[in-house]
């Protein structure tokens, strides 16, 4: 596996330095990414790193904003220790931890015979080959919702701002209700969007129009909980079943859904770790 280690410096000034065993690294503003992005920083994918041959290679996947690696534009270039990726204020050194190379040999035997039921088995530990030790992979008993509180506050000044914003909200929410099946998130976007239009309606005086897309925002948030739902059903059955595939599949869906929640969310973080977890083992074949 190829061991990457990343020294991190924060739009903030923060720093942070981690490692990373995984075939892929993305990086930008989505929850599910592995190294964050502040959302005025970066785009939701901004940039990926796979690993290739002995090789880590960064391509830029952001349409509206770009990357220095080295000092130079970025759209595809192999990183060295040392090269040093910047995104804005956003800046990352990558260094090659020494033996990053070296392979343990495979075993002959599967290394899941199933993936524990780890939604339920909390002493059970989950191991996948130099991934990132954690003390167990039970999840936590909280699971955050994808959907915050029904948006009920306009945040236009005034009326005819606030009827303006009621039109703009209300087709983007539209627009998003016909992809959300296909982009997960946009499911998430569609109900804040319909809210907002509701509530902007009625404080612009539009008492038809605001109960129309209240009654949207309502009908598709319990679809999309109802999703979200059934995401984690099928995650629990893959990993009780072994079926590594199929749960990374699901890890993933839920990661996208939760995409507005913090890294620092218990449950985003596990999903991040069954995540990387996963990935790891697939890679071994």
């Amino acid at each position: 596996m190829f061991h990457s280690i990343f020294e991190i410096k924060y739009e903030t000034g923060r720093r942070e330095r981690v490692e990373i065993d995984a075939p892929r690294i993305l990086l930008g503003s989505g929850a599910h990414c592995d190294i964050r992005l502040a959302p005025e920083i970066g785009e939701w994918e901004h940039v990926v790193l796979t690993v290739e041959g002995d090789t880590l290679v960064a391509r830029l996947l952001a349409r509206g904003g770009g990357a220095i690696v080295d000092g130079a534009p970025l759209q595809e270039a192999a990183l060295v220790d040392g090269s040093r990726l910047a995104i804005g204020a956003f800046e990352v050194v990558f260094r090659r931890a020494v033996g990053a190379l070296e392979q343990k040999p495979k075993r002959s035997t599967p290394r899941f015979a199933v993936l524990l039921g780890l939604l339920f088995v909390p002493a059970v530990t989950f191991v996948a080959v130099q991934a990132r030790r954690v003390e167990s992979f039970a999840p936590p008993a909280e699971t955050p919702s994808p959907l915050g509180e029904v948006k009920k506050a306009c945040p236009a000044e005034t009326r005819d701002r606030a009827l303006v914003l009621a039109k703009e909200k209300i087709a983007n929410g539209h627009a998003k209700r016909q992809r959300w099946k296909f982009h997960t998130r946009d499911g998430v976007d569609a109900v804040v969007s319909f809210e907002i239009a509701s509530a902007c309606f009625a404080a612009g005086g539009d008492g038809a129009s605001a109960t129309a897309a209240g009654d949207l925002a309502a009908s598709l948030r319990a679809a999309v909980l109802h999703e979200y739902r059934i995401h984690r059903i099928k995650l629990e059955r893959a990993l009780e079943g072994g079926n590594a595939e199929a749960a990374l599949a699901f890890v993933k869906l839920q990661r996208e859904m939760l995409y507005t929640r913090d890294i620092e969310d218990p449950y985003v973080r596990w999903l991040t770790i069954m995540q990387r977890k996963l990935e790891a083992h697939l890679s071994q074949g």
